[in-house]
């Protein structure tokens, strides 16, 4: 049975997906033609900064292969492909991962496939000298999120880095829990069609967080913390030893 939560991503795939991906009101489908090129210039500017973070914390990485965890349409793997021998992107919803594929075929790039994703990476093989995640952890159930954790942080080659983002608290949690079944429940009253999906938010245990990397062998993790909106941001980079 699939997720609430997925299935509110597969409907922001189908519905407006680079808005679903960036919640910028230019990335809306009415007037994304006209600001396509920024939003794939902020993929740019995400990716640099990524693996800036992951070679001065860690060392120098091998660009080899490349994990991009919830690619949405491809805003990142289309920098990491330039850079990397080969890129894996993993997506739940069909929509945005229709449109990677369209985007990275238009671009002619050969190095990347995109496979679908479950808690267990189970369709994704080999391990990486890169694993990203940008913007998409804090819209997955905590319970779910450390068990996809742990698969991103197996995957991760000795001599290699990750650069994961997570919200790590969200105030008043009870009371954001109660509204998002309320707009659920409003949707459902009035019309799917009428009223957009919810982009519900989870805050992780930072405490569990550190003992997840540090079970999985990351030793050296350090974190760049931002506060938005009353949620706490925060992006880990981690290596693993050679």
């Amino acid at each position: 049975m699939i997720r609430t939560t997925d299935a509110d991503w597969q409907e922001w795939g189908e519905r407006d997906p680079y808005f679903g991906v960036v919640t910028h009101s230019q990335f809306r489908k009415d007037r994304f033609k006209d600001n396509k090129e920024e939003f794939f210039a902020s993929g740019e500017r995400d990716v640099e900064l990524a693996i800036t973070q992951a070679g001065r914390f860690g060392g120098p990485l091998k660009f080899g292969r490349a994990l991009d965890f919830a690619c949405g349409v491809g805003r990142l793997l289309i920098p990491l492909s330039h850079r990397f021998e080969e890129v894996v992107g993993v997506d739940i919803s069909h929509g945005m991962m229709r449109e990677a594929r369209k985007n990275i075929d238009e671009l002619g790039r050969n190095n990347v496939s995109i496979h679908e994703s479950d808690d267990d990476l189970s369709k994704v093989s080999g391990t990486f000298d890169f694993v990203l995640s940008k913007i998409a952890l804090q819209h997955i159930p905590v319970q779910h999120g450390m068990r996809m954790l742990r698969s991103l942080l197996n995957r991760v080659n000795s001599g290699g880095g990750a650069v994961l983002d997570f919200s790590v608290e969200v105030e008043q949690p009870l009371r954001k829990e109660f509204q998002y079944h309320k707009y659920r429940l409003v949707r459902l009253l009035k019309g799917r069609d009428k009223i957009e999906p919810p982009m519900k938010m989870h805050s992780y245990s930072l405490r569990d967080l550190l003992r997840e990397f540090d079970d999985c062998g990351m030793k050296d993790i350090s974190m760049d913390i931002q506060k938005h909106f009353g949620v706490v941001f925060v992006a880990t980079i981690s290596a693993r030893k050679p």
